[in-house]
């Protein structure tokens, strides 16, 4: 089995690479976004601030009915075997780092 190593990033690059994630969401198209515990949460708060988005810290899954899947962004921090994404298919996605092994490609990602 081939090993893989982790990316360790400092603190400035990590926020670099959020920054650069921001830059990507078009203003104005998701009204709520949701961090994947625990990966995606730190960024998500971070994206809510720089894209001005309602940080949702539960999912309303009630509400999706009523607010639409196009209304939210969900967000973890990595998309690795793309086995936790493949559970938020109906949403768009962002993520610091997509590996191409993964079964699921976010709509937003920085590296690859």
């Amino acid at each position: 089995m081939k090993e893989f190593s982790k990316i360790i990033l400092t603190p400035q690059e990590f926020h670099n690479k959020i920054l650069k994630l921001a830059s990507m969401i078009p203003k104005g198209k998701y009204k709520w976004i949701y961090g994947i515990p625990r990966g995606g949460s730190i960024i998500a708060v971070y994206l809510s601030h720089y894209c001005d988005l309602e940080y949702a810290r539960d999912f309303p899954y009630d509400a999706v009915g009523m607010i639409g899947f196009s209304s939210f962004l969900v967000v973890d921090d990595i998309a690795d075997t793309g086995r936790t994404l493949k559970n938020w298919s109906h949403f768009d996605t962002a993520t610091i780092h997509y590996k191409p092994r993964s079964t699921v490609k976010p709509t937003y990602f920085v590296d690859q």
